[in-house]
């Protein structure tokens, strides 16, 4: 089981992508969530597919949604 944060998420399409710690990327669209409604910056658990080719991003399966957490904003950006 694999756990990541959905940074990209396009609504109106029901996709987007989750990034994992090592800088590893899974594709997921909605149909493949079995609790919760994702959204941007949802914490996320999932199993591993297979992806249809070399190109594509492997998809995430078997979805479940937690709980959004706050970006944080990198040192150079924050305010002093």
């Amino acid at each position: 089981m694999e756990s990541g944060i959905i940074k990209k998420w396009n609504d109106p399409q029901k996709w987007g992508i989750i990034y994992c710690p090592g800088g590893r990327k899974f594709f997921l669209h909605s149909r493949s969530v079995v609790s919760g409604t994702p959204q941007l910056y949802s914490r996320v658990k999932f199993e591993v597919g297979v992806p249809r080719n070399q190109f594509e991003l492997p998809p995430a399966v078997n979805v479940t949604v937690g709980e959004i957490v706050t970006p944080v904003a990198p040192r150079s950006l924050e305010v002093r």
